[in-house]
């Protein structure tokens, strides 16, 4: 049946008020569907279907004639000239947009010796290409400065810690200078009784920020 068809047959039931001739058929037919599965017994139910299965098709039939009166409300809100609200836009209002910031990083790796004024040298030029190079991090291999004990030299014995002090300092001070982030792999002693350990001396480009300092491995 078509949307004019129900109104028309609607209106039998509005012929005295002023309600929705088609949400008031829809409500009629639901009600003369509804109501023979209320009152009849079990027994009087067509064959092979339970109340159970009766109730659950009512409750469909129930949904259907729900959502059609809202359309017949709808459609005669339209047909009357009524304006149709559409809700507004979930999505978020703008947010400025705060510009990503991306961190370059420069590694590098060269034949670490016993000698850290040698080892030192090559520290520098790797720092002055990694600022070339945009850079704003370069990380350096492990114990790179003071050479890995047992493998560049035999042994930490006799071996030139002020030499390693001084070149750590003047690295540290190089790194500020380029505003650079330095991460220094090195050894770090301790004292006459206790065995060197390796570390890392993380160095950052302002000098109020980086304390003298080194993280232990």
């Amino acid at each position: 049946m078509t949307f004019s068809g129900v109104q028309q047959r609607g209106n039998a039931f509005c012929a005295k008020t002023h309600c929705n001739p088609a949400k008031e058929y829809f409500i009629q037919r639901a009600k003369h569907a509804i109501l023979p599965f209320m009152i009849m017994n079990p027994s009087d139910l067509p064959s092979g279907v339970t109340r159970r299965e009766a109730l659950k098709q009512t409750s469909k039939a129930l949904a259907g004639v729900a959502g059609m009166a809202a359309l017949s409300q709808l459609t005669a809100g339209i047909s009357n000239g009524a304006e149709v609200s559409t809700p507004a836009s979930a999505s978020p209002p703008d947010q400025p947009k705060i510009p990503v910031e991306k961190l370059r990083i420069a590694t590098c790796q060269f034949p670490v010796g016993g000698n850290p004024v040698e080892n030192a040298k090559y520290i520098r030029d790797f720092m002055h290409q990694a600022v070339a190079d945009g850079a704003h991090l370069l990380h350096t291999s492990e114990a790179c400065l003071s050479g890995y004990a047992g493998i560049d030299m035999p042994s930490f014995e006799k071996y030139d810690w002020e030499a390693l002090r001084h070149e750590t300092a003047s690295l540290r001070k190089l790194a500020r200078d380029l505003k650079l982030w330095l991460v220094l792999g090195s050894a770090h002693f301790l004292d006459a009784q206790s065995k060197p350990t390796n570390c890392v001396y993380p160095t950052l480009p302002s000098p109020s920020n980086c304390p003298s300092m080194s993280l232990a491995c």
